[in-house]
């Protein structure tokens, strides 16, 4: 009974305080200035062909690949750009390259 209502609780916190996957987008277009019109991407982990220096140690993140604003998207061979938002208080905690290019 203890269990089964402990786990309740966690299951109801996780849902009342962690951060939905459209207001991390809100917090990625407020922080690059950019509009997403629901084409960007959103990964709950970090994707195996991304090639970043320790992003294994990220976790209870949105991963979102946006583009890097600069105009040049499309134009040139390059890699995704990887902006990743805290779950837990919505900070922006990593903006990098993923080095998926080619």
């Amino acid at each position: 009974m203890i269990n089964a209502l402990t786990d309740f609780i966690k299951t109801l916190w996780y849902k009342i305080f962690t951060l939905s996957e459209s207001k991390a987008i809100e917090i990625v277009e407020y922080y690059t200035g950019l509009t997403s019109n629901n084409n960007w991407k959103i990964y709950p982990c970090a994707q195996d062909n991304w090639r970043v220096y320790n992003i294994g140690s990220l976790k209870n993140c949105w991963f979102i690949i946006c583009p890097w604003g600069d105009g040049l998207d499309g134009m040139m061979l390059r890699s995704s750009r990887i902006v990743c938002v805290s779950k837990k208080n919505g900070n922006v905690l990593l903006d990098c390259s993923s080095n998926d290019e080619g």
